[in-house]
């Protein structure tokens, strides 16, 4: 991909981002009622604490213990499961956008193995630019091995504008 499409792609894929999450969070927590709520306080929880809890005063006091208990367990479960309906979207987008946009790995094949172990002339092999294809191959020096610090070098200083040395 291109860094100026994956630069839109990014920037389209933030704004869904933070619409989902506003959207969801608005609905999820927004219509949270009383009875998902519940707190010592809540008529609802005094009512079952009293209907529930009978016998001698250490009996009713662990009784009421594992209600507020539970209570506290189920409103984390409930905002817990609520969070990762908010987030969810957000976070597979990004992954599904992190794969799709990563750089094709390099592949070991048979042929590089029979280089006899030269890794630099494998991971030749497998590099493919636009801009290596284009440029000439620079000259072999009088010794008849390529000379790669000087050809670099001859490219930059092409590169560069008159005035900058």
């Amino acid at each position: 991909m291109q860094p100026a499409a994956r630069k839109n792609a990014k920037t389209i894929l933030t704004i869904a981002a933070v619409v989902w999450a506003v959207l969801m969070g608005w609905w999820q927590f927004s219509s949270i009622s009383e009875d998902d709520t519940p707190s010592q306080d809540s008529s609802a929880l005094q009512q079952r604490m009293k209907d529930e809890c009978v016998g001698t005063f250490k009996q009713r006091y662990q009784c009421k213990d594992a209600i507020v208990v539970k209570s506290g367990q189920s409103f984390f479960f409930e905002m817990t499961k609520r969070m990762i309906i908010v987030c969810i979207g957000p976070f597979m987008a990004a992954f599904a956008f992190s794969r799709l946009c990563r750089p094709d790995p390099v592949h070991f094949t048979v042929a590089d193995d029979e280089g006899g172990g030269d890794w630099k002339k494998a991971a030749q092999r497998h590099v493919h630019t636009a801009e290596a294809a284009a440029a000439p191959p620079p000259a072999p020096s009088a010794g008849g091995s390529m000379d790669w610090k000087k050809a670099a070098q001859q490219r930059i200083s092409q590169s560069r504008p008159p005035g900058e040395g």
